[in-house]
């Protein structure tokens, strides 16, 4: 986690706060759930990147760390083959070359939360950060899309 953190040339403030959101929600998890992969959720603006959200996942929940710069505010939901719908629009960027800053990524995806309530968000990327998001598309979010019966 602390070499992607590095790739994407995140600041040393913004790793402090991803570390106390890291071990706050480790903490909260059950029993035999650990964070197995991270991702920070940004845009590009006219000064650099805005940071939106921080997403830990573990082989079974989501937990998304709104506005994680200034805020201590996090939800969490149980996801295994539970996403019914993944929506991926990306723009100047290919898996596996070479992206440069002008690459763009967005996933948008919703799931059945149980008792008529739905559960999803919104995931961003700029530059090499695309390429942790198609990963975690491929990896994490296509594979528990929720199976027919």
């Amino acid at each position: 986690m602390q070499r992607y953190l590095e790739d994407i040339d995140v600041t040393v403030h913004v790793m402090s706060r991803i570390s106390k959101l890291l071990n706050f929600t480790q903490d909260l998890l059950p029993e035999g759930q650990s964070i197995s992969r991270i991702f920070i959720s940004e845009t590009a603006g006219k000064e650099g990147r805005i940071y939106e959200a921080a997403w830990f996942f573990t082989s079974g929940f989501i937990s998304e760390a709104h506005h994680f710069l200034t805020d201590d505010e996090v939800d969490f939901f149980q996801f295994t083959e539970n996403i019914i719908l993944l929506n991926i629009k990306k723009a100047d960027f290919e898996p596996g070359e070479e992206n440069d800053s002008s690459a763009r990524m967005r996933i948008k995806f919703s799931g059945g939360g149980g008792r008529g309530s739905n559960v999803g968000g919104e995931l961003k990327a700029t530059g090499k950060n695309c390429d942790y998001l198609y990963r975690i598309a491929k990896e994490i979010l296509l594979p528990n899309t929720m199976r027919s019966t």
